[in-house]
């Protein structure tokens, strides 16, 4: 936390990214409810809980003078504040709950770590964007972030919660219509209409396949392809693997109804992109520097939207955010990725690298074709994930390999 306590969020699902930004004080008093609620059926949790409460929130933010809503601090009768005091908190490699479909992974715990977030899964539809099979990467500052935000502008229900604003992917198919989504005060109907841009329609779906961990890696699976609509969308699948400590192979299966049904792999990013060299973009954010690296489809083009009057481009207009306002974390720029020309089959890999300013290239990275498995090596790490059928990844470093097949680890929601 900074000086007056605040501390950053990911910045997913329903709400403003203005700031990015919560306060300790906020995060006492929701971790006081969920004692207050769960301690009784989760003792071991509860426990856990009020030692990371000591361990990371500072006395001086832990009156009840601070809360949003103060008489909580009366009704939470089941949260002792007289417990929160050293202990032995988890130090976890990552946490996953499934109700939400969301995977939060870190390198460390420290101001210098990388941070990254995976939505996959989810059976719960309330304040949750058409983002499934999305990711954030946060080093230093936001490096690949969740655009669009909640506003009292169209940009709220046109953009801000379509699939188009997140690290997800598209699939185009003409006047198909707009996922509906809930409508801020200020709205007043101009009698148009807009279409999809190339997002999901629905949002609890998708089936989380795979969440495997080891000392130096996170990998995850989630299958989107119920999150679509069946007109154009047979598998939408991807693959996330986290290298630790700040590199990411994103590895998508997507297949369509028709090979006019343009399909795309989205980046969003703060500032404006810049390619480097043949396949390699860059792009910055503070001190903080994202770089990615396009190796699947080969011969594939990779277009840059944004840029002033272009920030938030979809469905074949820009939609402002409030222009007496600031969203730091709002998005301006995207890359998108597509196949050179039209087919109805297309695996996507891309490997992202978090770093800070001063490193100039990424490490190296090549993909090659061996049977029915696309192989990627990567920093002494090679990954071979298969192109058709049972979805599934081998992992290899050094002296070790892992095979990494459709399951949820034991304990995951608790990780």
């Amino acid at each position: 936390p900074d000086e007056n306590g605040n501390v950053y969020v990911y910045g997913i699902g329903d709400i403003s990214h203005r700031s990015n930004q919560t306060t300790m004080a906020s995060m006492y008093q929701h971790f006081s409810q969920n004692i207050h609620f769960y301690s009784k059926k989760h003792p071991e949790a509860a426990a856990d809980m009020y030692a990371f409460m000591a361990e990371n929130v500072p006395e001086k933010f832990r009156n009840a003078s601070r809360f949003t809503y103060p008489m909580l601090a009366f009704l939470a009768t089941g949260f002792n504040p007289d417990k929160v005091k050293p202990g032995k908190s988890q130090h976890m490699p990552y946490f996953y709950t499934p109700r939400f479909g969301f995977l939060s992974m870190w390198s460390g715990r420290g101001r210098n770590d990388t941070y990254a977030s995976f939505r996959f899964g989810g059976d719960q539809g309330n304040h949750q964007h058409y983002d499934d099979l999305s990711f954030t990467i946060f080093k230093h500052d936001f490096l690949a972030l969740d655009a669009g935000s909640r506003t009292e502008t169209d940009h709220h229900h046109n953009f801000g919660c379509q699939t188009v604003a997140h690290n997800s992917l598209l699939i185009h198919m003409p006047e198909e219509p707009m996922a509906p989504f809930w409508k801020a005060w200020s709205h007043k109907p101009d009698g148009k209409t807009y279409f999809n841009h190339g997002g999901q329609n629905k949002k609890v779906r998708s089936k989380a396949l795979a969440l495997h961990s080891g000392k130096d890696f996170i990998y995850a699976a989630g299958d989107g392809t119920a999150n679509y609509a069946a007109a154009k969308c047979k598998e939408a699948v991807r693959q996330y693997v986290f290298l630790k400590p700040d590199i990411f192979v994103i590895y998508d299966r997507v297949t369509t109804v028709s090979p006019d049904q343009k399909q795309e792999f989205l980046l969003h990013t703060t500032n404006e992109p810049v390619e480097i060299a043949d396949g390699i973009w860059q792009a910055d954010a503070g001190k903080g520097r994202l770089f990615m690296q396009q190796l699947l489809p080969r011969k594939a083009q990779v277009n840059k939207v944004g840029g002033p009057g272009r920030e938030f481009w979809a469905s074949g207009q820009n939609w402002p955010l409030e222009p007496n306002l600031q969203y730091l974390y709002a998005g301006n720029w995207r890359l998108e990725t597509a196949p050179g020309e039209p087919t109805d089959k297309v695996r996507f890999c891309h490997v992202l690298q978090a770093a800070d300013t001063g490193t100039v290239r990424p490490v190296a990275a090549t993909v090659r074709s061996e049977g029915d498995e696309d192989v990627v090596s990567v920093n002494g790490w090679e990954l071979r994930f298969r192109r058709d059928g049972k979805v599934g990844l081998t992992l290899r470093h050094r002296q070790r390999t892992a095979v990494l097949d459709n399951i949820i680890e034991k304990g995951a929601v608790n990780k």
